[in-house]
């Protein structure tokens, strides 16, 4: 800052002036009272020095809240309305205002103003200059378009355009894509082409023929512009059938549009979710990472790993005149402009072929099921599909179910490691009793099943009471400890909805007992199922896995080459002689289950079955199934293909 004046001092050649002391004072005066005054009227500095603090304040908080309603202005011009104009088409993005030093000169001032947009893909950094002018009431901003940005004039506007990022395709096994861009069609309403007294009557109308919440959609309809297509349903190309009702509703409209998807709309929902579009209270959430109508991941993979997938949208900001539609201008230079970057793939274990053919297999299945295929050598996830009833839920890989007499594999691996072997004698009673329960065999159990028998055929006929007999032989910890070695029962952490099983320690006598069954407070899902028959098949502790990234590593006692010998014979005995019989020539080894559950009598049971062969691993889960062999045997062979 240059100096205001140069200080006043008495030459040392002077000589002592003959005039009086009154006119010495006058001259001595002058030359100090014109420092006072040119010191008032010139200079820099902090903004209390010159009283500009609350006006400067005050405008850097408006600018970055976007409203400058009652700022005090030098012309009269309404600020508030003036950035309301200015910022109408920046999609609710706010900057932030660093102010600079202040200079005064005479009865103005100026600031320097440092502007920061901040975008997804980079920062808008500029500076403008905001000026003031002393009035009687004090400082008043010269308010012009130009503080906001020096391009900007009285008959402009800025406008931020969004570029989309390429979506990450999801990959299955091999790299191929599972999820990626299809030909759809989006079906919704124009608001620009019709009246404003319509809009609500065509928007029920067109939620009616398409079948969506009439007000939810109605609520979207309000939220968006006066000239916006509100979208209301989005159909693949190949799919293209489309009410009458829908067409004959004004401004209703039909756009071609391009969306990640999977094969088909049912393929893996569970686990994949899907795409769609950010709401309001999304958007804010994100703090600008998205904007409202941004595609975005719901559900299962598509909404974890939404920030991999998604990339980072571009960002533009132009300048457009204020009385034309953004919309409906030529696209002009940008003032700010920052590229794209697209989104990363994401790696999964699934095999599209095998996921095709289980949705297919329980595509007829009423109420939940569900079917789990694993490579038996890595655990990798090959198929996980649920029944058409399931909807979205991930039911393959995170239910919690009680897994019943599938479970007396890991049983068995308890009582090998307390020193029993398959041939072991065993006796399977009619009924056993612990504490006043009595436990029985399921319904149909064969009379040639019963008395003395070996472990390995207690298990293939599924004899409850020869497992329960033998409770005094382990402990709940070593049933516990058993079921980790077969991947069961330990939590972990895999990037999906995984539910890998739990084998709590059991709360009384009763229900050690019904832990040695697979029920009471055990719990599994028909991946971790899987698991099991995999650790058994590969002969080492498998934990099932869908992305590469992301693999568990097990951290259980390890099977032993005998152990897993041992309990091959076993499953087996179940597919040559025992409950899977109709299974031969389909599963090499296997073992059913039913699970009791409710208040009923008798009980309603849930079915399961699970089993291997030539290195997959599979179970099936089937909600009110009958038992194991008859409601999830047929949904193995359909998925086998034998």
């Amino acid at each position: 800052m240059p100096p205001t004046s140069r200080p006043f001092r008495p030459s040392r050649r002077s000589r002592p002036s003959r005039l009086s002391g009154r006119s010495i004072g006058s001259r001595l005066l002058l030359p100090a009272l014109a420092l006072v005054l040119l010191a008032t009227t010139v200079g820099c500095g902090p903004l209390t020095r010159w009283g500009l603090d609350p006006e400067v304040t005050a405008l850097k908080k408006g600018l970055e809240a976007g409203s400058l309603a009652g700022l005090r202005t030098s012309n009269g011009t309404d600020a508030g309305a003036e950035l309301t104009t200015l910022t109408s088409g920046m999609d609710g993005l706010r900057p932030q205002v660093t102010p600079g030093t202040i200079t005064v000169n005479g009865q103005k001032a100026s600031v320097p103003l440092t502007y920061d947009w901040v975008f997804p893909a980079g920062t808008w950094h500029y500076d403008a200059t905001a000026t003031f002018t002393r009035t009687g009431q004090g400082w008043a901003l010269d308010w012009a378009p130009s503080v906001l940005h020096p391009a900007l004039t009285s008959t402009t506007r800025l406008v931020h355009r969004r570029t989309q990022a390429a979506r990450g395709q999801i990959l299955g096994s091999g790299g191929l894509p599972i999820v990626k861009e299809r030909d759809v069609f989006v079906l919704g309403l124009d608001k620009s082409t019709v009246a404003a007294g319509q809009v609500d009557d065509s928007a029920r109308r067109i939620a009616r023929a398409l079948g969506i919440d009439e007000q939810r959609y109605l609520d979207r309809v309000h939220a968006a512009g006066s000239v916006a297509f509100v979208d209301a349903l989005t159909i693949r190309a190949e799919r293209a059938q489309v009410s009458q009702d829908f067409l004959a509703t004004p401004g209703a409209r039909i756009q071609r549009d391009v969306r990640q998807l999977a094969p088909t709309a049912t393929f893996a929902q569970g686990l994949l979710g899907s795409v769609g579009t950010a709401d309001a209270a999304r958007a804010q959430a994100s703090g600008g990472a998205i904007l409202a109508g941004d595609p975005i991941g719901v559900g299962g993979l598509q909404e974890r790993y939404d920030t991999q997938l998604r990339g980072k949208p571009g960002d533009r900001v132009v300048i457009v005149p204020r009385d034309t539609p953004a919309g409906q201008v030529a696209d002009p230079p940008a003032v700010f402009n920052a590229t794209a970057t697209s989104g990363a793939a994401l790696e999964t274990t699934l095999d599209p072929d095998r996921q095709t053919r289980a949705e297919q297999a329980l595509s007829s299945v009423k109420g939940s099921a569900a079917l789990v295929a694993l490579d038996t050598s890595t655990g990798a996830v090959l198929a996980a599909a649920t029944a058409p009833d399931d909807g979205a839920n991930p039911t393959a890989t995170f239910g919690r179910i009680a897994p019943g007499s599938t479970f007396k594999i890991a049983t068995s691996l308890a009582l090998l490691r307390a020193g029993l072997t398959p041939d072991s004698a065993v006796s399977c009673t009619p009924s056993v009793t612990v504490d006043g329960r009595t436990f029985t065999n399921y319904s149909d159990f064969p009379s040639s099943g019963l008395g003395q028998t070996t472990l390995r055929g207690a298990v293939a006929n599924s004899c409850n009471t020869a497992m329960i007999g033998l409770r005094d032989r382990i402990t709940p910890q070593q049933l516990t400890d058993a079921a980790a070695s077969l991947g069961l029962g330990k939590d972990h952490d895999a990037g999906f909805p995984a539910f890998y099983g739990s084998v709590p320690a059991p709360a009384n006598t009763v229900g050690g007992a019904e832990a040695l069954i697979g029920q009471g407070l055990v719990e599994a899902s028909p991946m971790a199922m899987a698991g099991v028959a995999a650790s058994v098949a590969s002969g080492h502790t498998v934990v099932p896995y869908l992305l590469p990234s992301q693999r568990p590593t097990a951290d259980a006692a390890p099977l032993t080459d005998q152990e897993a010998t041992s309990l091959r014979s076993i499953m087996q005995a179940v597919v040559d002689q025992g409950t899977a019989a109709g299974m031969r020539g389909t599963l090499t080894g296997a073992k059913t289950g039913t699970a009791e559950y409710g208040t009923d009598t008798p009980p309603k049971t849930h079915a399961w079955m699970i089993g291997y062969r030539d290195g997959i691993a599979v179970a099936v889960y089937v909600e009110n199934g009958s038992s194991g062999s008859a409601a999830a045997g047929p949904i193995i062979k359909a998925f086998l293909g034998s």
